[in-house]
């Protein structure tokens, strides 16, 4: 099947955009806040305030998802850490998540339109992509401009002059900014434009070969393709530095993120975080409607490395660099068929899911970045199924397993990301807070009477605690064994108790669950007769 027009073809990738819009607004802010999901919040809540953002190269990622977070933010009328909710921060990943499924639009003049609408479909019902859209991290973003960085390198490298070169520096810096692990993926992008380099080698032409320097053609040819270059640089840089110095405003970030090498690089050990080998296969295509689309991914890399193969399943699908038609590149013709496209895509795929797989830090949202190429080439593979099977009663009967596959994904995109979402069982739900908690802000106001109170909590690590006491300003925190002094209520950890025993003897407890296994004790004062009640 030939493209459609473009603007057919681009309202057909919006109206599946504002349908996966719609799979991702439902209960946006029922789930409980993971940490992470609160820390991020928090912070968000101070730049609201005026605060200076200063990048901790220790513990947290970039600027990009607060810069991001900050407009949609002020747009919703919020103004402070106590003004924000959980529907608010979330809807930027939300946000961030349904432009990335339009930015499959951009996918046709590489593999065609029709594996392009197919990876699309994949990323807008799946259930790792709709969980994590939803989840305020820094996933979604990165995932997002990542593509828009592939997308635009490729029109770059193909002849796309100084323009596109700047819009792939824009998106790698856009990339760095979100998440220092930017670096992986450049270096899985190094390894796919070595293999178009040999995969090129017989016909190589245009912006895929250095023109050797003599003549004016030449000499204007090779003056094109650095400028190209240096636009990409240049623009990337400027990213970078004004995002890690905040605006100019803090300039150690770029310094910081330097420093941040040997944090991340001990991080990747593990930390805690350590899982096989075969843990990210595992959670994508553990499950039978997730095995298929693992297996359809492997059908289109193999297709994608055949030149028979490709023939018969990208037939009509072959597009150059722009929209079907040759594109110029100083005077030459350089034409991109899907097939090559495919094929750098199986590169990168294998490589992202090599590293990643190998590294033995490990979390789920971490396989959002695997998911982008299985996409991808599941798409091919679905083409290639359907064209390598000659019966059209056999087609039909694979449409229909295809149509069933993708309900049963969004069935299961449903029940983990709105009906079961912070569940035990739930694959996605990593060390996640307890629904339990959400119970702990009301108790602790229908104790004190007021958000004004003394609230001192203790705990080796109080998070999500911060965020869910975010409307009460005069809550403390300490670590074990520092005396928090008088308060009107305080909540410890378990293990933290015993170290103001003085401060809560004759005190009741009443436990929250945290996480699971973890709890929290709040400490009320039986005198008071608003703490007469426990907690059940």
């Amino acid at each position: 099947m030939a493209s459609p027009p473009p603007r057919v073809r681009w309202a057909i990738f919006a109206g599946l955009a504002l349908a996966a819009l719609a799979l991702r607004l439902p209960s946006l802010g029922e789930r409980p806040m993971h940490t992470d999901e609160a820390v991020n919040g928090y912070i968000t809540g101070y730049l609201l305030e005026g605060e200076p953002y200063t990048y901790d190269p220790e513990d947290r990622h970039g600027p990009a998802l607060y810069a991001f977070a900050l407009p949609v933010a002020r747009l919703a009328g919020k103004s402070s850490l106590a003004d924000l909710t959980e529907t608010t921060v979330r809807l930027g990943p939300v946000i961030a998540g349904t432009l990335t499924i339009l930015l499959f639009g951009g996918l046709v003049r590489q593999i065609g339109f029709l594996p392009s609408l197919g990876a699309a479909v994949l990323f807008a019902v799946g259930p790792l992509s709709v969980y994590y859209h939803r989840y305020f991290i820094h996933e979604a973003l990165f995932v997002g401009v990542t593509l828009g960085f592939l997308l635009a390198l490729w029109r770059a490298v193909f002849g796309g002059g100084a323009v596109w070169g700047a819009w792939a520096g824009a998106c790698a810096g856009l990339m760095l900014a979100c998440k220092e692990t930017a670096v992986l993926h450049y270096a899985a992008v190094g390894l796919t434009g070595f293999w178009l380099w040999f995969a090129t080698r017989g016909n190589r032409k245009g912006a895929l070969r250095e023109p050797p320097v003599g003549g004016a053609k030449n000499a204007g040819r090779q003056i094109a393709w650095w400028r190209t270059v240096v636009a990409g640089c240049l623009v990337m840089a400027v990213v970078v530095i004004v995002l890690y110095t905040w605006g100019g405003r803090h300039w150690r970030g770029p310094a910081d993120l330097v420093r941040a090498v040997p944090q991340f690089t001990a991080r990747a050990g593990g930390q805690g975080h350590e899982k096989p080998l075969s843990y990210y296969l595992a959670l994508i295509g553990g499950a039978w409607p997730g095995g298929i689309v693992v297996g359809l991914a492997i059908a289109g890399g193999v297709v994608a490395c055949s030149s028979r193969l490709r023939s018969i399943a990208l037939q009509n699908e072959f597009v150059s660099n722009d929209g079907g038609e040759r594109s110029r590149d100083a005077g030459k013709e350089v034409q991109v068929g899907a097939g090559l496209a495919a094929g750098a895509w199986a590169v990168y795929g294998v490589s992202v899911a090599l590293i990643y797989s190998l590294i033995p830090y490990k979390t789920p949202w971490l396989a959002l970045n695997l998911w982008l190429p299985i996409a991808v080439l599941a798409g091919v593979g679905a083409l290639a199924m359907f064209r390598f099977v000659p019966l059209a009663g056999a087609r039909w009967l694979l449409v229909l397993a295809g149509v069933a596959s993708l309900a049963a994904l969004a069935g299961d995109s449903w029940f983990w990301s709105v009906s079961k979402p912070a569940d035990e069982q739930n694959p996605y739900a990593y060390a996640h807070t307890s629904e339990d908690l959400l119970g702990l802000p009301e108790r602790v106001r229908e104790v004190t009477g007021s958000t004004h109170s003394r609230v001192a909590v203790v705990a080796a690590d109080p998070w999500p605690l911060p965020w869910y006491l975010r409307q009460f300003p005069e809550t403390g925190y300490w670590q074990p064994g520092n005396d928090p002094g008088p308060a009107e209520v305080y909540i410890t950890s378990i293990e933290a108790a015993e170290s103001i025993g003085t401060r809560i003897t004759g005190w009741r407890p009443e436990f929250f669950g945290l996480r699971p296994n973890v709890l929290v004790l709040l400490w009320t004062n039986p005198e008071n007769p608003a703490g007469s009640t426990a907690h059940e």
